[in-house]
């Protein structure tokens, strides 16, 4: 497994506030796809596995992916002592934490959603354009390698969506192919076309496989998506300049972005802190 770790750093770009509220549901998003390099991030708690699902339209590749950090174990609210009883000091909510595109990596303590995917523990109904949470009632979001698969317009709904479901101090950990790095060596590469795509052939990738000096082999995939089934189609591109713009538009007070390499080539991966 090659990972190369360029941590970028972190920095304060402007808060938001939401107030906390009630909360908790469960429905559905993203489906399925190809299982690739796995990576991991020393700092995590929680597996994390994901990749091209399908919120109906949208989508996200599954694959084994990194571990995110979920340091979150609940809020504390005030007991109330029952007559005759010794007073409870704390009773402690559950956190919400949502994981968009699951496809069939499901993680326990998490509201696992995927439109396509049909596994047990998926919930395949939520439009995540609307999600049914108040303004500041979800302490985390993951999503990995989803993201890429929305269209321009369902982009901004849910990004929108995710910073006003997220409480102050809330996460979301995102994982997308890094779009500078797919155009870079896609340029370099040899224009070597050998055959036409294969659609459900397990590394075919028009003849040239995995090989990255090759522009119609997996390459070709970053840019488009692997196209297998519905959601598997890519529709918007990162890098870590829009990334950080997003974040800061959306008043996000701090983000870190890292470089790995994963799913046949080189994604960044980021936190952003409500």
């Amino acid at each position: 497994m090659d990972i190369v770790s360029d941590v970028i750093g972190s920095g304060m770009i402007g808060r938001g506030s939401v107030a906390p509220d009630a909360v908790g549901h469960d429905t559905g998003s993203p489906g399925t796809g190809e299982a690739d390099t796995v990576a991991h991030d020393p700092a995590a708690h929680d597996p994390v596995a994901s990749d091209d699902v399908g919120l109906g339209i949208f989508g996200s590749d599954t694959g084994d992916l990194g571990a995110i950090d979920t340091d979150i174990v609940g809020t504390q609210a005030p007991g109330i002592a029952a007559p005759g009883t010794a007073a409870m000091s704390t009773v402690t909510e559950p956190a919400v934490r949502l994981h968009f595109g699951c496809g069939t990596n499901t993680l326990p303590g998490w509201i696992n959603i995927d439109q396509v995917a049909r596994a047990p523990g998926v919930s395949t109904d939520l439009d995540l354009t609307d999600l049914p949470y108040a303004n500041g009632s979800v302490d985390a979001v993951l999503a990995e390698h989803m993201l890429e698969h929305l269209s321009f317009a369902e982009e901004a709904l849910v990004w929108r969506e995710m910073a006003r479901v997220l409480r102050p101090g809330g996460r979301l950990t995102l994982e997308v192919p890094d779009f500078e790095w797919v155009c870079t060596t896609f340029l370099a590469a040899g224009d070597d076309w050998r055959d036409f795509y294969r659609v459900g052939a397990v590394d075919h990738y028009a003849g040239c496989g995995r090989d990255l000096d090759q522009r119609w082999g997996i390459l070709q995939t970053m840019f488009f998506g692997n196209q297998n089934g519905a959601g598997q189609f890519h529709r918007s591109g990162y890098t870590e300049g829009k990334l950080r713009a997003l974040a800061g538009a959306l008043g996000f007070r701090d983000i870190e972005v890292r470089r790995l390499f994963n799913k046949g080539g080189q994604s960044l991966r980021a936190r952003l802190v409500r």
